[in-house]
């Protein structure tokens, strides 16, 4: 999502198949993949002349998060939340390291968004980062293994597991099966994000993709759907979903 920059739009379309799942008793958890958070302020890329006109600063990202949890919490008080940290949210931990290292063990992730407080479990970025999704044999990590063209496939190959991931905003999905018969998943997963916000002025590239995905799980049985967002509309479950550029979580 990258707040400040999320896609409204897509957020209110996101929570209208959340609802539609939290109605029929179907959505037992949410997982945050990372980069809910974009800490723009703690970046490292030179800055452009487009970033002097950027009014959000690091307190008012906090906020946003605060508020974007707030508004989960309360709007599926049943559900399971899981954040799963991000290459931006690491920007905090880099930024403190290399600018203020006295200050490293006192601010955190965790306590910035007040994770412990609302009891969602955090699962730190890095290179082991790998959450299991309940008892299946599907996991998530915010980055992919490789950051080639086919990132998805390359994560089948290399690791051998089914892998659902963020980070690149692109999709894809692949499927394939090994000598044994066994089959393996992998998935990019999109993202919720204004693609033309100023804060991603220094990325070379833009070809991404808005989605999200609604992982089916019986037992150890599962199926990930991607949800994609095109235009603001999408189609979900036999019914068509638009999102509103006014929809305001923080209300």
């Amino acid at each position: 999502m990258h707040i400040p920059a999320q896609c409204n739009k897509s957020l209110d379309i996101a929570f209208s198949v959340f609802d539609s799942l939290y109605q029929d008793n179907c959505l037992s958890q949410i997982i945050l993949n990372g980069d809910i958070a974009d800490f723009f302020n703690l970046k490292f890329h030179d800055s452009l002349p487009s970033d002097f006109g950027i009014k959000t600063r690091l307190k008012d990202e906090i906020w946003l998060v605060n508020k974007f949890l707030d508004h989960i919490q309360a709007r599926y008080p049943k559900v399971e939340i899981t954040f799963i940290e991000g290459n931006h949210e690491q920007r905090l931990a880099r930024y403190l390291t290399k600018k203020c290292p006295d200050l490293f063990d006192m601010l955190d992730v965790p306590s910035l968004f007040k994770l412990r407080e609302r009891k969602i479990k955090f699962y730190p970025y890095g290179r082991h980062q790998l959450y299991q999704i309940k008892k299946t044999d599907l996991y998530v990590r915010h980055s992919p293994y490789s950051y080639s063209e086919h990132c998805v496939h390359q994560n089948i190959t290399k690791k051998h597991i089914n892998l659902i991931h963020g980070c690149t905003h692109r999709y894809q999905e692949r499927k394939i099966k090994t000598g044994s018969g066994k089959y393996l998943y992998g998935c990019s997963n999109g993202c919720l994000i204004n693609f033309d916000d100023p804060i991603f002025d220094y990325m070379p590239t833009d070809n991404w993709v808005k989605g999200f995905s609604v992982v089916y799980i019986d037992g150890k049985w599962w199926q990930n759907h991607f949800v994609k967002i095109t235009d603001g509309r999408t189609v979900f479950g036999g019914y068509e979903y638009t999102g509103s550029k006014d929809f305001d979580f923080t209300q």
